[in-house]
């Protein structure tokens, strides 16, 4: 069993949430769970059902047979509500008529570049309403924004076009899995360069797992999902001195033995950006500048970082040394920060050119009037949603949750927020934002239209807008209405405190929503407001802060079809008893 990073962080979740008795080696008392926590699992939430469900839903070649316990993982995450979606949507792109970048529903707009063009100019200059972080490596990135970066400077395997057909990126085509599922073979073009001019080859890509399985490494690629990998735990937590079942036939196939099936063995893979195994000195537990320096970027795709402020943004050239496929024939982009609800004024005014998956009417609206500019949208693979603090406070308790969610008037937000009546005629007719029935991918297969609301899952709850429904779920769970109107369990008030990021349109409306229907049930609601980066840090699975908050929102972008994002997103974990 792995061990790694059960210190600190994790030492203190597994208190949280009665899984006390592990020790740093990962090996608990006899009977008692030891847990392992795997990619971003925000909430910190522990079920052995619903682990079972995703991993069966994992460890399988058999398509039909993963969706069914996919099903199940879908029912008992509903069940338990760690997650609340709020919103699904389509995205506006708004920019100046002259410039044309096609993007869909899995295709971000940095990697529809390739076929992107400018009437009479050079430059891009693309708005966004946050500040990028920075972290503009493969391993690091976890915003959105950070990865539009780490799509135009480093190419993965495998990416997604725009529409949502996966193809060969750095490898020639889409592999197929042997048909024990327990291998998969990669050929890579040949001729690609890093934008230093060295070749990238099968030992680039071997590296760059290596980092990815290397006992040092956190971040945004953790424990759970390679470890289907064979050998990928012997170099995490033994004495193995590289990842046996990385094999490296010749400069341009790669083989991965695996260690058991995995349903999307070839997409999880193939989804990595590649590293330069040549940018700086590497040992196994020393990872050096691949950890502290992911500003500097060293990728083969199109792009390369020129210049990189945080408060500015970051511009990015053509890579003089790309040898992959597309034009890409703008040879400058430019990512700044535009301040919040300045968005319209800055394209219309010039100092930007674009600016990508808008969600707010009060923006879309009067620019579908302006003759000056230009739209499109598309379906958006993601979906707005309220995270609660499943190890620590009130939202431990399932009962609170689910009380939370009943008495969240998130139609009643869709119908306000996503108002369209001012804009143009044409785009009046989007359907703009819709509620997801539960947190999952609406693009996945199989599942997305009972996320949609199109198809019905038994079982699954729905969470419609039900005050008095709420309050019997406190009610019957032993939260009594106080003498001040607040709810008690115990001796603990029913406070729930919300970590909001500042600029954020959605939770303008939002937060006096709930303030008002969680009020009603007996809730003392106290925001916090922190920058988008703050909140990451905060809630994100190598913070020790479980204390400071109950709840917080965020969007999450599904970047496949496939169901095995959720793993990471509901906390992909292993329980391991001892004997």
């Amino acid at each position: 069993m792995k061990s790694k990073k059960l210190a600190g962080a994790l030492a203190a979740l597994l208190a949280a949430t009665s899984m006390a008795g592990c020790s740093g080696s990962g090996e608990g008392d006899a009977g008692t769970a030891a847990v392992i926590y795997g990619g971003s699992n925000y909430v910190r939430i522990v079920d052995e059902e619903l682990n079972n469900a995703l991993i069966a839903g994992k460890k399988t070649t058999d398509m039909d047979a993963s969706i069914e316990s996919y099903k199940k993982a879908f029912v008992k995450e509903s069940e338990l509500a760690p997650y609340l979606p709020i919103y699904g949507n389509h995205l506006f792109n708004i920019f100046k008529k002259g410039v044309n970048v096609t993007t869909g529903p899995v295709c971000n707009w940095s990697q529809a570049l390739a076929d992107a063009s400018i009437d009479g100019g050079d430059t891009l200059v693309v708005g966004m309403a946050q500040e990028l972080a920075g972290l503009f490596s493969p391993l690091y990135a976890i915003s959105s924004y950070d990865q539009y970066v780490v799509n135009m400077v480093y190419q993965s395997l495998l990416a997604y076009d725009a529409n949502s057909e996966l193809y060969g990126q750095a490898a020639v085509e889409v592999p197929e899995a042997a048909e024990d599922g327990k291998s998969v073979t990669f050929k890579l073009r040949e001729g690609l360069k890093f934008s230093d001019g060295s070749d990238l080859t099968a030992e680039d890509v071997k590296f760059t797992f290596t980092l990815a399985a290397d006992p040092e490494y956190i971040g945004g690629r953790l424990d759970g999902t390679f470890d289907f990998i064979e050998g990928w735990d012997d170099y995490q937590e033994g004495e193995a001195e590289e990842v046996s079942g990385i094999v490296v036939d010749d400069d341009h196939t790669i083989t991965f033995k695996l260690a058991e099936p995995d349903i999307d063995a070839v997409t999880t893979i193939g989804s990595l950006g590649i590293l330069s195994s040549e940018q700086f000195p590497y040992s196994k537990g020393a990872m050096g500048e691949y950890k502290d320096n992911n500003s500097a970027t060293l990728g083969s795709n199109a792009y390369k970082v020129h210049n990189y402020d945080k408060s500015s943004g970051a511009s990015l050239v053509k890579n003089e040394n790309y040898a992959g496929e597309g034009e890409f024939s703008i040879p400058k982009v430019v990512i700044k920060t535009v301040a919040a609800s300045t968005e319209l004024a800055s394209l219309q005014n010039g100092d930007v050119n674009y600016f990508p998956e808008l969600i707010e009417p009060g923006i879309i609206a009067p620019a579908t009037k302006d003759d000056k500019l230009a739209y499109d949208y598309y379906f958006r693979a993601a979906e707005g949603y309220v995270g609660f603090n499943c190890a620590d406070g009130p939202t431990a308790d399932p009962a609170v949750r689910q009380a939370l969610s009943y008495a969240t008037d998130r139609q009643g937000f869709v119908d306000a927020f996503y108002d369209m009546s001012k804009a143009a005629e044409d785009a009046q007719n989007v359907g703009l934002g819709y509620v997801p029935t539960a947190f999952w991918s609406p693009v996945a297969v199989g599942m997305g239209d009972a996320t949609t609301g199109t198809a019905e899952i038994e079982g699954a709850v729905k969470y419609d807008f039900d005050i008095e429904k709420a309050k019997q779920v406190l009610e019957e769970a032993g939260w009594v209405e106080g003498s001040d109107g607040i709810r008690e369990k115990d001796g603990q008030k029913l406070t729930i405190k919300f970590l909001a990021s500042e600029g954020n349109a959605v939770l303008d409306m939002l937060i006096p929503m709930i303030m008002d229907s969680w009020g009603q049930i007996g809730v003392d609601l106290q925001q916090s407001t922190v920058d988008f980066n703050t909140l990451i840090d905060t809630v994100g699975i190598d913070s020790v802060d479980t204390t400071s908050w109950s709840c917080f929102f965020m969007a999450t972008s599904f970047t496949g079809l496939s169901n095995t994002s959720m793993n990471d997103l509901l906390g992909y974990t292993e329980f391991n008893l001892s004997e």
